[in-house]
């Protein structure tokens, strides 16, 4: 079985890059947590065997994985061959179809 490769969108990227400085504006500590949090849930994604692969996406050919533990956020991605690509770090406050 090949292993997939975990790739994050640019706009993956820059939402996330915003929600922890939102964060750790407020809390550091949180902020930490809340980043370790999403990057285990990424990983998560990626494992062998995976233990949840989420939801059905509300964007088309998409999932959605629900990361939990005092983080709200959603991590929306999708895979294609080798690769699971994280595309949107969605803040669960926000509208998804956006």
């Amino acid at each position: 079985m090949i292993k997939k490769r975990l790739e994050w969108s640019n706009d993956a990227k820059f939402e996330l890059l915003e929600a922890m400085r939102f964060y750790a504006e407020r809390n550091l500590v949180a902020a930490r947590r809340m980043q370790s949090e999403i990057n285990k849930a990424a990983l998560s994604l990626i494992a062998e065997p995976i233990a949840h692969p989420g939801r059905i996406g509300f964007i088309k050919n998409t999932r959605e994985l629900v990361v939990g533990h005092r983080t709200p956020f959603t991590l929306i991605y999708r895979e294609r061959n080798d690769v699971l690509e994280i595309l949107h770090v969605w803040h669960q406050s926000k509208n998804i179809v956006e």
